[in-house]
């Protein structure tokens, strides 16, 4: 389901994608919803445009919705793998990338060189590869 690659590029985009799910939470109201009186009433409308309020909020709701279901679902796989690794290293590598951090980074906190780093890095990104094709 997931190539390695579609994985490094789901913990480079973990932060982000965590967050706003979370600022999605936050329900957002248009308060201007008044009706309009006088001439202002009177006048047309822009053609192609509904100017209806609400059936505006809910056509924008349901795209920004079919999004956040796409960031969902990669940021639940994400968090779901974590008990595929029995290496201490491996699990303290894997959490640090969730939070954005780079090899180099990783590797001068846990007193390793960045290449083993790396190579942990690569395994990590297989073995969860591996997972997600045999959750299919």
């Amino acid at each position: 389901m997931y190539t390695p690659n579609d994985i490094r590029e789901m913990f480079k985009n973990y932060e982000w994608m965590s967050n706003e799910l979370e600022g999605a939470m936050l329900i957002e109201m248009d308060s201007n919803l008044i009706a309009q009186y006088g001439i202002e009433a009177t006048m047309p409308k822009p053609q192609g445009l509904t100017s209806d309020k609400i059936c505006n909020m809910i056509i924008n709701k349901e795209k920004e919705d079919k999004k956040l279901v796409k960031w969902a679902k990669k940021v639940k796989f994400i968090d779901e793998c974590e008990d595929l690794f029995s290496r201490d290293l491996d699990v303290f590598v894997y959490r640090k990338l969730k939070q954005g951090y780079s090899h180099t980074t990783i590797g001068a906190m846990s007193r390793e060189h960045k290449s083993t780093i790396s190579n942990r890095v690569t395994k990590i990104v297989e073995i969860m590869s591996n997972a997600s094709k045999s959750s299919i």
